[in-house]
């Protein structure tokens, strides 16, 4: 296999407690900001989406599954959440790989090309069914 491990795998440190609430309050606030927004006239052009932007290792991936676990783990929360890992095709999977993320996009050579656009809709559409509440999020 021509891919090293240069850095951590993207599952470490996921099964350590997560401290503080101040980050996935404001994550929350933002996601519903989002969907809010989505309500207007907005549904026919875009999905609802952002962008979190930050440096290696600095807990993007464990605030996205703490998010995930308390709306999941929330009856009475409208929210389900999904953790989708992007990798190329060529990489073996992480440790615990279906522990921490219930699906995986493969990529050819680090980008996803055309020809792929219709496997990824169905997985995404798959996922999306099997869902019960009314708002969905995926965490890619």
């Amino acid at each position: 296999n021509e891919f090293t491990d240069r850095v951590v795998s993207i599952t470490h440190g996921l099964d350590q407690e997560y401290l503080g609430s101040f980050d996935l309050e404001e994550l929350d606030k933002r996601v519903r900001t989002v969907l809010e927004w989505h309500k207007g006239d907005h549904k026919r052009y875009l999905s609802p989406s952002f962008s979190m932007i930050q440096s290696s290792g600095m807990g993007k991936t464990k605030l996205m599954k703490q998010y995930c676990q308390t709306h999941n783990n929330n009856d009475s929360s409208d929210i389900e959440c999904r953790m989708i890992l992007c990798m190329d095709r060529m990489q073996g999977d992480p440790p615990d790989f279906v522990k921490h993320y219930h699906a995986k996009l493969t990529m050819q050579n680090g980008r996803f090309i055309e020809s792929d656009a219709n496997d990824i809709k169905t997985l995404l559409d798959k996922i999306e069914r099997s869902c019960k509440r009314d708002k969905v999020i995926f965490f890619f």
